[in-house]
């Protein structure tokens, strides 16, 4: 087991990435500590539970390693956690629903696992929501409509899931500050909503289909890529 030192009270950042570490993850003795990077590593285990007591953290970010198990629903007691980053890990299960109290969280970054299930609807509460990447998972079910309460989104990466159903809900229409939208390589439909017609940026690329999308859209105007496989 990585256990680190009973770091001082005053550490505000520990950051061990790109390195050769090994071993589970224990963490102690610090509850001032508000971010977290071990990147690029060689870790192993669950995501440490201890993590709960660290109330001031703000970033976490594990991404590159080897984790497993799940993702803990009681993350969501973090009430200052503003990024999310177990990226590239071997994480099981579905995306805890509880996520959706995340009050001030920014970015959940929970590409390249092994989730399963659905898109939890209770994420469409987290109005400062900025990032959402879930790709390459093997997430399925349908787009939740309620993403669009998530106005400050600029970035949503589905691709490489089991998504089903319409390709892209029309209530989408409403996020004008969204930039990415990639749901390549999913199961959807390839009929556009009437109200996605008309974006000048968003497109739809595939091996089987042309473009279909030639003009503009106010409500969409930021969008830059969209993508259905």
């Amino acid at each position: 087991m990585a256990r680190f030192p009973k770091f001082s009270s005053m550490l505000r950042l520990l950051n061990l990435s790109i390195n050769s570490l090994t071993g589970s993850v224990s963490i102690s003795g610090n509850l001032g500590l508000e971010f977290l990077v071990l990147t690029g590593n060689l870790f192993s285990g669950a995501i440490p539970p201890e993590l709960e007591n660290c109330s001031n953290i703000r970033g976490i970010s594990l991404d590159s390693n080897y984790l497993t198990g799940t993702i803990p629903g009681e993350l969501s007691d973090l009430v200052h956690l503003q990024y999310l980053l177990p990226m590239g890990n071997r994480f099981s299960g579905t995306i805890p629903p509880e996520l959706g109290n995340c009050s001030n969280i920014r970015g959940i970054l929970l590409d390249g696992n092994d989730l399963t299930g659905t898109i939890p609807g209770k994420l469409s509460n987290l109005s400062h929501l900025q990032q959402l990447v879930l790709n390459s998972n093997d997430i399925g079910g349908a787009l939740p409509p309620g993403l669009s309460n998530c106005m400050e989104l600029i970035a949503l990466w589905l691709q490489q899931n089991r998504l089903s159903g319409n390709s892209i809900p029309a209530s989408y229409g409403k996020m004008t500050l969204l930039i990415f939208l990639d749901v390549e390589s999913n199961n959807l439909s390839r009929e556009v909503p009437a109200m996605l017609q008309n974006v000048s940026t968003l497109q739809f690329p595939s091996q089987t289909t042309a473009l279909v999308a030639q003009t503009g859209l106010p409500c969409l105007t930021n969008l830059r890529a969209g993508f259905l496989g």
